[in-house]
């Protein structure tokens, strides 16, 4: 044996020789016996890695030279990272290969026969239901032939599914539920159809089959319980977690879907209810916002409608009255608001126009109201027209107080008596004293510069003696100046004039407009055809009945025409010498058609004339 000269070269300090840890078969034998050595310490370095000091004996010429430390750093070992599960992350290969005890559908260990054996036999149980059911293999060994002789109405490999969206984005009416097969714990395919489902318009209950690994119940492992958690969170309706050896049954499955539908209606209902709750809530906000908004217009902008008078005792809904009028009677009742008889302590009878301010949807609505109180009070007195003394501006509610002229209109009136009489048409006289005073109203308004532009029986109110018609609701009267043609299409049908029509139909570019005094003559001679004719006579007369034709361009052809049909109507079924003076006010160019003076004067021969007259003292005038 030979002996070292001196300390060794390069020495390895990861594998030291330590003198208590003998020597290995093949090993180098020393000569020299070596002392027994104090066991090593272990201290921490200035880097911060452990270093082991020991007395190692450096021989030399065989005599104890020297003692020096050997320091021998390590490595610290690595924390292990706690396995957390991570939603949404397909799980690594590497984990799987570790976990062979956890894994069932690996595809290092388990075979393709295999794994088609297991879903098979999973599936099994779902031959009684399998036509209602579309199946999504969630695995990329999973062959969707395989499958096809089991009779689901649609098997497709997860890839095959994602994609179908594009190409059909609805679902079939004959699929009630949709089994996405998911073999092991790599759950990301199964995710990804069901973040898929919810993109199709009419998505049937999905539920996921998730075989998880092991024999044990699938509640025992926390990797399971977190796939669950990640299909559910990526818009599953259910999962059904099941190990290789068990089998999913019919029962589970409808029982899940049924689950998943009365869930569905469940929240439907929920939903609908808080969206009420917040269409309440913002239809109250922005109503008070409007109303804030709106309504500091009047007293401020509209001169006719006073300011909110917060004293004022409101009393409407229970029938009683407001400020210091009581409700008598209700008269009729619109779009806008009542009408009632009422009793004022100094004034007498009134009737009171209630306009509901919620009714009021508009800036142009509000302006009408204004419009129909400026002219019901500023015209001239007449006997055959309402008269307005002002309005009441209560927190809800803007009250019209105007003449009481009578409980009936002129249409309930006219039909009232013809079911009293048992005959068709009105008496000569009380049609010839109709007639008169409708155009003594007319004839008012326009002398005035007024078109009424609403001209029909319900507009005109007779007195409960029956003598007497007064014509009201102005609502959509203009003032026009001069030869101003209006521009604003509104009427009743089928009185409106066809001009008024025609423009409906133009353009506004180009629309001329019309002439409304024209309009309203034409619509008073439809007034005059219902009071000599009967109600709905005019209706009859176009073949109206039992409605106007949904067609505009029809519609106005109908009235284009009615005065050549009013013109073969036997004038042996109007009054005497009516039918002539309609004749003339039934022409179809405006610029041609009687004015309301000329039907006043040459038609009816009432010269000089400005009030309602008696039956007998103007029959002979017509």
């Amino acid at each position: 044996g030979s002996s070292r000269t001196g300390p060794p070269l390069n020495p390895r300090p990861s594998r030291p020789e330590l003198p208590w840890q003998g020597h290995g078969k093949g090993g180098h034998q020393d000569t020299v016996a070596r002392p027994a050595v104090a066991p090593p310490t272990i201290e921490f370095a200035p880097c911060g890695f452990p270093a082991v000091h020991q007395k190692a004996e450096i021989m030399e010429g065989g005599e104890e030279a020297s003692e020096l430390p050997v320091h021998v750093p390590t490595k610290p070992a690595k924390p292990q990272k706690p396995n957390r599960g991570y939603v949404r992350q397909r799980l690594v290969p590497q984990t799987a290969r570790k976990s062979n005890l956890e894994t069932l559908s690996s595809t290092s260990a388990t075979s393709h026969l295999q794994l088609q054996g297991q879903v098979l036999h999973t599936l099994s149980g779902l031959s009684a239901i399998a036509p209602s059911l579309s199946v999504v293999l969630a695995h990329p060994d999973l062959e969707c032939e395989d499958f096809m002789d089991m009779g689901f109405a649609g098997v497709q490999s997860w890839l095959q599914f994602v994609e179908s969206f594009k190409v059909q984005p609805e679902f079939s009416p004959d699929v009630s539920g949709m089994i996405v097969v998911s073999p092991g714990l790599d759950v990301q395919a199964a995710v990804d159809c069901c973040r898929t489902v919810d993109r199709f318009t009419n998505p049937p209950p999905c539920i996921v089959v998730l075989i998880v690994p092991g024999g044990e119940p699938p509640e025992a492992g926390g990797s399971a319980m977190q796939s669950v958690k990640a299909c559910l969170e990526s818009g599953a309706d259910d999962v059904i977690t099941l190990t290789a050896k068990q089998v999913v049954t019919g029962r589970r499955v409808q029982e899940a879907i049924f689950r998943t539908e009365l869930m569905a209606r469940k929240a439907s209902v929920l939903i609908n209810q808080e969206v009420e709750v917040v269409k309440k809530k913002t239809a109250k906000t922005l109503q008070g916002a409007w109303n804030k908004f709106m309504w500091d217009f009047p007293g401020k902008v509209l001169e006719h409608i006073p300011v909110v008078d917060t004293g004022l005792v409101e009393q409407i809904q229970t029938g009683v009255g407001v400020g210091d009028y009581t409700f008598k009677d209700q008269l009729g009742a619109g779009t806008f608001g009542a009408v009632f008889k009422s009793q004022h302590p100094q004034h007498g009878i009134r009737a009171l126009k209630v306009i509901s301010k919620a009714s009021v949807k508009n800036v142009y609505q509000l302006f009408s109201v204004n419009t129909e109180l400026c002219i019901m009070s500023q015209l001239a007195v007449h006997p055959n027209v309402v008269r307005a003394y002002g309005a009441l501006h209560t927190e809800t509610n803007i009250v019209l107080v105007m003449d009481y002229s009578g409980k009936q209109n002129l249409h309930s009136f006219i039909t009232s008596m013809l079911k009293t009489t048992g005959e068709t048409v009105l008496p000569p006289d009380i049609v010839t004293m109709f007639v008169k005073q409708a155009a003594l109203s007319v004839a008012h308004l326009h002398s005035c510069m007024v078109c009424h532009r609403d001209l029909k029986p319900t507009n005109f109110i007779v007195d409960d003696a029956g003598d007497c018609i007064r014509l009201t609701d102005f609502g959509l009267a203009a003032m026009v100046f001069g030869s101003q043609r209006l521009v604003h299409c509104c009427g009743s049908l089928p009185f409106a004039a066809p001009e008024v029509l025609r423009l409906q139909q133009q353009k506004k570019a180009t629309a001329q407009g019309y002439n409304g005094f024209a309009a309203d003559v034409w619509s008073l001679a439809v007034n005059f055809v219902e009071l000599t004719c009967g109600i709905y006579s005019m209706d009859r007369l176009l073949n109206w009945s039992p409605q106007p034709p949904a067609d505009a361009a029809q519609r106005l052809c109908d009235l284009e025409n009615f005065g050549q049909v009013w013109r073969q109507v036997p004038e042996k079924k109007t009054v005497p010498g009516l039918h002539r003076v309609m004749d003339n006010m039934l022409i179809l160019p405006a610029e041609e058609r009687w004015t309301i003076s000329r039907v006043i004067r040459e038609g009816l021969g009432l010269v000089g004339c400005t009030h309602a007259c008696s039956v007998k003292g103007c029959m002979h005038n017509l």
